[in-house]
């Protein structure tokens, strides 16, 4: 697998990545070629991302934006931490 790096959403808040080595999405149709996704949390909201909910790549997570009040991308992180190591033992203090 290419270990492709994205990252979609406000053009003020993922411009950032591109320095990081994250592709700016224009669209977040087709992901299969990436390893990690990057999404703010408002554009997550928006999109149905559950076809890749299965699938150990990519990896979708939603960041914080500064408009969210539910601390919903947080969890999203936390669970896919969980996912990917096997237990929410290991992210305890």
């Amino acid at each position: 697998m290419d270990k492709r790096l994205g990252v979609f959403g406000d053009k003020d808040i993922v411009g950032v990545f591109k320095a990081l080595g994250f592709e700016i999405l224009d669209k977040v149709d087709d992901l299969d070629d990436f390893s990690l996704v990057l999404v703010t949390q408002t554009e997550y909201k928006q999109h149905d991302f559950t076809k890749y909910d299965d699938r150990p790549y990519p990896i979708i997570l939603a960041i914080p934006d500064g408009r969210e009040k539910d601390g919903e991308s947080i969890n999203k992180i936390i669970r896919n931490m969980e996912k990917a190591v096997g237990s929410s033992a290991a992210l305890r203090n």
